[in-house]
């Protein structure tokens, strides 16, 4: 029994990327063809029929170009793959962006609805999770929509990289302990991925997620240890953001110790700092909070 490509039958006229990849690479259809018969390649070319997976990887090995770059192509940059799908939940899991939010868990479900994997599953229910705090300021019913995934990383021995992503943004419903425990075996799962995944900028983010856990367990001045920390790893980092982040938190542990003249001062540098790299939506969380911040900490 011939088996068909599963994604290939979700997308239209696959052919009809085959063809133009190759009239870009001044292919003849027989070179592109090879053991397939030529009647049937024609076929596929004229989306008659969708190649079988063993068909499609020969024609993407004549063709000379991976499966990311043939998706890519075919969609003009639109396909959902789950590379893009981590690099969007990578970034989206530290600061609250309510569009690219609303985009990303759209495009979980699209996914999902065409295959299943469980680590699209899990980070569609973190984000939704993370939604629900946003919105319903509900960390209660956070917490329980991430318990089952978080029982599933506490039996898990080791960690793939995405079980990491995902342990990253449920900390933030955990109580001291158990975050902190867990942000230690997320930075050591980055490190093991270091060469696959930069790690660096990944350990800060954990870092900054943990502080943000335990100013929500009314516990910011725990959070000083991971926050210098934060601070002296992402000096030299090239996502300078990050570094201006962690001096933000910085500023607000001083003002919750009461040294107001350079919790201003460290806010300030960390807005101004923000504004120069144009990451709005940093800036806008952080101003609001500090605001927050203020009033709380007001004599």
């Amino acid at each position: 029994m011939s088996q068909k490509f599963h994604n290939l039958t979700t997308y239209s006229n696959v052919g009809q990327t085959i063809k133009l990849i190759r009239k870009k690479k001044n292919l003849s259809q027989g070179y592109v063809a090879a053991d397939i018969p030529l009647s049937t390649y024609r076929k596929i070319e004229n989306d008659v029929t969708i190649p079988t997976l063993v068909n499609f990887f020969s024609i993407l090995s004549n063709l000379e170009i991976s499966l990311i770059e043939f998706m890519y192509i075919h969609n003009k940059n639109r396909y959902i793959t789950k590379e893009r799908l981590l690099y969007t939940f990578k970034n989206l899991s530290h600061t609250l962006n309510k569009t690219k939010l609303k985009a990303f868990i759209k495009d979980c479900k699209q996914y999902l609805s065409f295959q299943t994997d469980q680590d699209i599953k899990n980070m569609l229910v973190a984000m939704e999770a993370l939604q629900i705090l946003d919105y319903e300021n509900n960390r209660e019913k956070a917490a329980e929509m991430c318990q089952a995934i978080n029982n599933e990383l506490k039996t898990k021995e080791n960690w793939f990289y995405w079980d990491a992503l995902v342990a990253q943004t449920i900390m933030l419903y955990l109580d001291n302990e158990s975050a902190d425990i867990l942000a230690s075996k997320i930075r050591d799962a980055f490190d093991y991925y270091d060469d696959l995944y930069p790690a660096k900028a990944s350990k800060v983010r954990v870092l900054l997620n943990l502080a943000y856990c335990l100013k929500l367990n009314n516990d910011i001045l725990s959070a000083e240890k991971q926050v210098d920390l934060a601070l002296k790893e992402s000096k030299n980092l090239d996502e300078k953001y990050l570094y201006y982040d962690a001096l933000y938190k910085k500023a607000e542990i001083l003002l919750a110790k009461d040294q107001r003249v350079e919790a201003n001062r460290l806010a300030q540098e960390s807005f101004d700092g923000l504004a120069f790299l144009n990451k709005r939506e940093f800036l806008a969380d952080n101003k609001a909070d500090w605001e927050i911040m203020l009033k709380k900490y007001a004599k």
